[in-house]
């Protein structure tokens, strides 16, 4: 990993930050600063990673250009495997899809924190609920993440399902 800023004043902070991560984390990181960008970008160079294929401009704003057309073609490829197959096949979830599994990636998914707020409302009502009522209630819960185009996904090899 290289950390490229142009303020020196990062590098005490860096310094420390090296220290807490550990050695074998330390060995992946490599912090490059400089008084100016042509500094910084000429210190990449030395690594053979040449400037232009930052994801930054020099002004610091993200260049979207190419991340919005790596978007497309995913997108492409799912609407294409959903033809050939009739599952809903999906690369990349969304901000509000809700992911099965374990593990703390899982866990941390917007739309995964987002679900557990829901059925920390419901919560109560749940519990006190007769066996029917409870089944309405975890309806109620599903029928409130499709109403904000949220999907049950589970993961299947290099993407994720939709479950019913």
């Amino acid at each position: 990993i290289h950390y490229v800023y142009d303020d020196l004043r990062m590098m005490p902070m860096m310094t420390v930050g090296m220290i807490v991560m550990g050695a074998s984390s330390r060995v992946r990181f490599r912090p490059h600063y400089g008084k100016s960008l042509d500094e910084v970008h000429n210190k990449l160079a030395g690594f053979g990673i040449p400037y232009q294929c930052l994801p930054v401009k020099d002004d610091g704003e993200p260049k979207l250009k190419a991340h919005k057309a790596w978007l497309k073609n995913r997108k492409q490829l799912e609407e294409k495997h959903n033809m050939n197959n009739n599952q809903n096949f999906v690369v990349v979830p969304g901000r509000v899809d809700v992911l099965l599994g374990r593990g703390k990636p899982i866990q941390e998914h917007f739309g995964n924190l987002r679900y557990h707020v829901l059925l920390d409302h419901y919560q109560h009502a749940y519990e006190n609920a007769k066996k029917f009522e409870k089944m309405q209630i975890a309806q109620k819960i599903v029928d409130l993440v499709h109403a904000y185009n949220g999907r049950f996904l589970k993961q299947e090899g290099a993407g994720w399902l939709e479950v019913e």
